[in-house]
């Protein structure tokens, strides 16, 4: 990086040096000539007016001082009326002859609001001034024959300096761009130290109080920062591990527990269960009230051992569980028949209304789990000579399976609490569960990458799992 950086440091002081210098010569050596001959033609009529305002007949102190200021200038000048010559710096004239004598004072060519001309390398003004009655003339000219050779040798010095202005400005440059990159280098030391996780990560370099000693002061609190956290995060980890383990152990007992206790119940209820039933066919008219008490509670503790069960099963789900394309509306098809001879023994209604050819990615056996627990739901809660009505139908890219029951509607502070593990809002008869059918529908939707939810409608309540559709 260093050298990349130094590279465009360098390259950019050159650049910017060529294109000042190189600019300035060729600017010169372009337009010089022309600005020269234009100032001088702007002079020379600045010149003249000025001397229109003097008395040039008397030819004083300060008129010739005048003159010969503008002929220090190198300006060639005659002042001149149409007797004598007034004044001149032409080394061919003198103040003794006659202003006739020599054929260049044409007076004809004379203005009074003259123009410079350029004639053979040389620009002219003739201009005239009246004043009381008289004439004079004034004729002011300067050669630029050896303009053009003075523009080309100062060209000459200009490129000589740029060459030298160059050299010292990559030296300068080069000083600089080591000045520059030197902190910047000391900071990637400084920062390959602090991650390879030294803590003694100084270099020996003194910073500067400048923005790149800000910068490392800042490194350095955040180094510290994060060193004092990641201390913490490492002390909770290993709080959160211990826990976590605490609570494996927890989860493992509590496995355990549920299979053995579900194991040990199941045997005992069978013989107490097959026991009853030879005692009332012994002892028909004395044991029946005992009979169907018995059968009764019996009922209560094979529907707990059921979803005892079940909780043991959701809370083992794998993450790796089989999924597959399979035909939903034909599954539910299949079933259907089960389904409308079950409701048939409380007198309820069942309808099926399944869209044809519903795709999903499922596993066949927990899904079917998730709906045969709906249905459940639905003839738990629906009253004899109701309906329940099951729907499949799929709308913008979304799937929902329904099933809607005549019943009594959930109060809207338990619409959440339903889901929830363990809740139940039936006590006392046989129907009570210990509450794990909607969890269990809601863990085995969320497996799927679904939502389920229930909505009171008119005479009832409708429960819905929704799922992507592929």
């Amino acid at each position: 990086m260093k050298n990349k950086i130094k590279t465009k440091y360098m390259i950019r002081i050159t650049i910017f040096l060529i294109g000042i210098v190189g600019g300035m010569i060729l600017n010169y050596a372009v337009f010089a000539k022309d600005f020269y001959i234009y100032k001088t033609r702007q002079n020379m009529v600045e010149n003249f007016r000025e001397l229109s305002r003097m008395n040039l007949e008397k030819m004083g102190a300060k008129e010739t001082r005048v003159l010969d200021d503008l002929v220090s200038q190198g300006f060639v000048v005659d002042v001149f009326n149409d007797e004598r010559i007034l004044y001149t710096s032409s080394r061919k004239r003198n103040l003794n002859l006659r202003p006739d004598s020599f054929g260049v004072l044409n007076v004809e060519n004379y203005k009074e609001n003259p123009e410079t001309v350029i004639n053979d390398n040389h620009i002219e003004l003739m201009g005239k001034v009246k004043k009381s009655g008289n004439t004079v003339y004034i004729r002011t000219t300067l050669n630029i024959k050896s303009l053009a050779g003075s523009v080309e040798l100062m060209s000459r010095f200009m490129l000589v300096e740029m060459v030298v202005a160059l050299i010292l400005g990559m030296i300068f440059g080069f000083y600089q761009a080591h000045r520059t990159i030197r902190p910047i280098e000391e900071l990637g030391k400084m920062a390959q130290k602090m991650k390879n996780g030294e803590r003694n990560y100084g270099t020996g370099y003194q910073f500067t109080n400048d923005e790149i000693g800000q910068l490392k002061d800042r490194i350095e609190e955040m180094y510290e920062q994060i060193n004092s956290k990641l201390l913490e995060e490492k002390n909770y980890n290993y709080l959160l591990s211990s826990q976590y383990q605490d609570l494996m152990e927890m989860d493992e007992r509590k496995q355990n527990f549920v299979r053995m206790a579900t194991h040990e119940l199941k045997t005992p209820l069978a013989i107490v269960s097959s026991q009853v039933e030879m005692l009332n066919i012994d002892y028909p008219d004395a044991m029946e009230e005992y009979y169907d008490s018995i059968m009764e509670e019996i009922g209560k503790m094979s529907k707990m051992i059921r979803e005892l069960l079940n909780i043991s099963m959701v809370d083992e789900i794998e993450s790796n569980i089989q999924f597959e394309k399979r035909n939903l509306s034909a599954l539910l098809k299949k079933e259907e028949k089960k389904y409308v001879s079950w409701m048939n023994r409380k007198h309820i209604r069942c309808h099926f209304e399944i869209e044809p050819d519903i795709i999903m990615t499922m596993n066949q056996e927990m899904l079917g789990q998730a709906f045969n627990n709906f249905m459940r739901n639905a003839y738990e809660h629906a009253n004899e000579g109701t309906e329940v009505k099951v729907s499949l139908r799929k709308k913008d890219n979304r799937i929902f399976l329904s099933v809607y029951n005549e019943g009594e509607q959930i109060p809207e502070e338990h619409m959440e609490d339903i889901w929830k593990k363990l809740f139940s809002k039936k006590s006392g008869n046989a129907s009570a569960n210990i509450g794990v059918g909607l969890y269990i529908v809601k863990e085995i939707t969320k497996k799927h990458h679904g939502i389920c939810y229930a909505e009171n409608k008119k005479g009832g309540v409708e429960f819905t799992m929704e799922f992507p559709a592929e």
